[in-house]
């Protein structure tokens, strides 16, 4: 125009996936820190033919809310201008061009269980990642990586995309996974066998993935990496070792031999309904009610008929 424009206010309404980053506005090659251009930058006046220049940036949060991902970006400029009377001023608003950018994401998530919350020494865990794309684009060359947690073994060959196995895939290693389409979804299974009771209880896992999605044809791809939640097992094992004492290692005829039997629960939970059993060797005879269990008389019972111990908790004899 010919006169100048005051108190220009310049505002843009920001679509509610995107967030304004504080103190990127740059008003003509000067930073303003506090300005904020979802509540309004003060220009004060533009005179003719004078142009000024607001820079500021915004950032992508979520995905986009509308059909078509895109970014639709219209500003407003509010201001006064005095037609021949100083005192009496005339409002004025434009709007700004609408700019397009296209949004390209690919957003991934992972969920991991297990197939049982308990398990004991030799049992099998079957471990499912359920990996899912909500964004727009496709995420390539996923490679899959989760570290077999102490005290399990990984089963071969029970990799598997989709239920398809993957021979020789160990996921301890990485293995490459493909490809997860936008707004599709892929499963990881596999197994392990658990071999003893693990310095840590309950065994935690954890998957990682890394994938590439391509966001401008003519620029580099955007590499990203997520991880699952944990998933626990709890491994419960009573295992009880025996120790076999005699007080004599000589004997004559008719002599009396006493046996002590000592059995200690080595795993972290309680052995239930524990029976000794333990054969007379040949040329000597049982002596009846000689039976005790930590200094307690159990009469009639017998070591080949099986003397009942009970209940012995995780470290106890």
């Amino acid at each position: 125009g010919n006169i100048p424009a005051n108190n220009v206010i310049f505002s843009d309404p920001l679509p509610s996936w995107t967030q304004f980053v504080t103190g990127s506005v740059v008003v003509d090659g000067t930073p303003l820190p506090s300005a904020s251009i979802t509540s309004g930058i003060g220009i004060n006046t533009v005179n003719p033919d004078q142009t000024v220049t607001i820079i500021f940036q915004v950032q992508i949060v979520s995905n986009p809310t509308t059909f078509t991902p895109q970014l639709q970006n219209l500003g407003f400029v509010n201001f006064q201008y005095n037609v021949g009377n100083a005192l009496l001023a005339q409002p004025g608003n434009v709007e700004t061009n609408v700019f397009v950018t296209s949004i390209h994401s690919a957003i991934l998530s992972a969920v991991k269980t297990a197939s049982t919350a308990f398990a004991n020494i030799g049992d099998t865990i079957t471990y499912t990642v359920l990996i899912q794309n909500s964004g727009n684009t496709n995420a390539t060359n996923l490679n899959f990586s989760d570290l077999i947690p102490a005290g399990t073994t990984f089963v071969e060959n029970s990799f598997a995309v989709n239920g398809s196995t993957i021979p020789g895939a160990n996921p301890n290693n990485g293995v490459n996974i493909g490809t997860v389409n936008a707004s599709s979804s892929l499963t990881v299974t596999f197994q392990v066998i658990v071999t003893s009771t693990p310095p840590s209880n309950p065994i935690t896992n954890v998957a990682s993935i890394q994938y590439a999605f391509i966001v401008d044809p003519a620029a580099p791809p955007i590499i990203g990496t997520i991880t699952s939640n944990s998933a626990s097992t709890q491994i419960n094992n009573a295992t009880v070792t025996t120790v076999l004492e005699a007080n004599r290692t000589i004997v004559s005829t008719l002599d009396i031999i006493t046996y002590t039997a000592t059995l200690t629960n080595t795993g972290n939970f309680p052995a239930n309904s524990v029976l000794l059993i333990n054969g007379v060797p040949e040329g000597a005879l049982f002596v009846p009610n000689s039976v005790t269990l930590n200094g307690i008389s159990l009469p009639d019972a017998s070591p080949t008929l099986g003397i009942p111990v009970g209940i012995i908790a995780p470290g106890d004899s």
